[in-house]
């Protein structure tokens, strides 16, 4: 007797692993990522003047967020990072312009952050509110001349977020 097998099951090529990866963003606005969490960034060669502004761990499948002086939010892949002892300016991947880069983070589900300027404006947004389809980003928050953004703050399990104002 002939039995008939059981049909192939197609893989969506779009997948990615979830793979441990490291970040690295520079005050110069390089990117490099190294494969695994706890790199020894001392190891890392920069270019002469420049430091390491940021350390982020991640998973290969979460979009990296920028948020930018004027507000923009962008994301990218962490396939369009440069790897191992190579790195990528910033402005190759992105369209910033001349903003410049107030804070860079992996996008995780589930948490929730306060975004805040100088100005005394600030709002509480959840991480899903940070992906972004364009590749020109997207207006996240509204500045004016003279005020600057502050870098996201994660909230934890605390009940209460804390403000101030000079005013």
């Amino acid at each position: 007797l002939l039995k008939e097998e059981e049909s192939a099951k197609t893989v969506d090529a779009n997948i990615m692993l979830a793979e441990k990866v490291t970040v690295v963003f520079t005050k110069s606005g390089w990117l490099t990522q190294r494969k695994g969490f706890d790199v020894d960034t001392s190891t890392i060669q920069l270019k002469d003047g420049d430091q390491i502004e940021k350390t982020m761990e991640g998973k290969t499948n979460q979009p990296v967020v920028i948020l930018s002086s004027s507000g923009r939010l962008f994301n990218m892949k962490v396939g369009e990072i440069a790897t191992g002892k190579n790195f990528n300016h910033i402005n190759s991947v992105l369209s910033l312009g001349n903003d410049t880069i107030i804070d860079i983070l992996f996008a995780e589900e589930n948490k929730e952050y306060v975004v805040s300027n100088d100005a005394g404006y600030g709002f509480i947004v959840d991480s899903k509110e940070f992906i972004v389809k364009a590749k020109a980003g997207k207006n996240f928050m509204s500045v004016g001349e003279e005020v600057n953004i502050n870098e996201f703050k994660e909230l934890k399990e605390e009940p209460f977020v804390i403000c101030s104002s000079t005013d």
